[in-house]
């Protein structure tokens, strides 16, 4: 067992600023855990080993809004559909109304066009008009494998990107619950820990110009909905 990772049954709170095992895959010349609790696994299935700086939390430290939000994220999981990794995954956001969207992966043949369950979700919210995202639990697991099960899933690159965008936009820092398929481990991060320096509006010089374009585009769209109507072309 290499130095800085955590050992079976071992449980260790997070440090101000540090999430190690998150930012870095499977190295091939590290040693294999010793039990699968000790590593993570991402959408994509890359394995990610747990240091001691992660904050992994039990069922019993969740209120009633998490535990929702988890279950809603493990029943969202049996819809997924991924013939080619065997590997689902369920995701479940909660916005600040309250209302929570699910989603789960969509793999395809051609395997770029796969959509992660993350991203599922995140644009169910957005397309129910409810997109200040307040947390996010993820639930993954091989359906293949059982011991693939007891492994937490964390969210892969680009969906941690798609968060961090969705977290900018209401100046927030959303929390995430990456758990295993067990939910006997659930490891509690924000999207700023998974993604500290993000690509994001700022970059192109475009900082928090969403509000007002979105305002732009729905009266283009009530504009074009009122035309309809004074020409006569209401739908049966």
């Amino acid at each position: 067992m290499r130095e800085g990772i955590v050992r079976s049954g071992e449980k260790q709170r997070l440090q101000p600023g540090r999430w190690d095992a998150l930012a870095l895959p499977c190295r091939p010349d590290l040693a294999p855990c010793e039990s699968p609790k000790n590593s993570l696994r991402n959408g994509c299935g890359s394995e990610f080993y747990v240091f001691d700086s992660e904050r992994i939390i039990d069922w019993s430290e969740l209120d009633n809004p998490d535990r929702e939000l988890v279950e809603r994220a493990r029943e969202a999981s049996a819809r997924a559909y991924a013939p080619y990794s065997l590997f689902a995954v369920g995701a479940a956001i909660r916005s600040r109304s309250g209302s929570v969207y699910t989603g789960a992966n969509l793999e395809n043949a051609s395997s770029g066009l796969t959509i992660c369950a993350e991203a599922a979700a995140l644009a169910a919210a957005n397309a129910a008009g409810d997109f200040a995202v307040e947390a996010i639990a993820i639930v993954g697991f091989s359906f293949a494998d059982t011991a693939g099960a007891s492994r937490v899933v964390v969210p892969c690159g680009s969906c941690r990107q798609l968060i961090s965008e969705a977290a900018s936009l209401t100046r927030s820092d959303v929390r995430i619950l990456c758990c295993s398929g067990e939910l006997s481990d659930i490891v509690e991060a924000t999207i700023s820990q998974l993604l500290p320096s993000p690509f994001g509006p700022d970059n192109l010089g475009l900082p928090h110009q969403w509000p007002r374009l979105q305002e732009k585009l729905q009266a283009r769209v009530k504009e074009l909905i009122d035309l309809r109507l004074r020409k006569g072309q209401v739908p049966r």
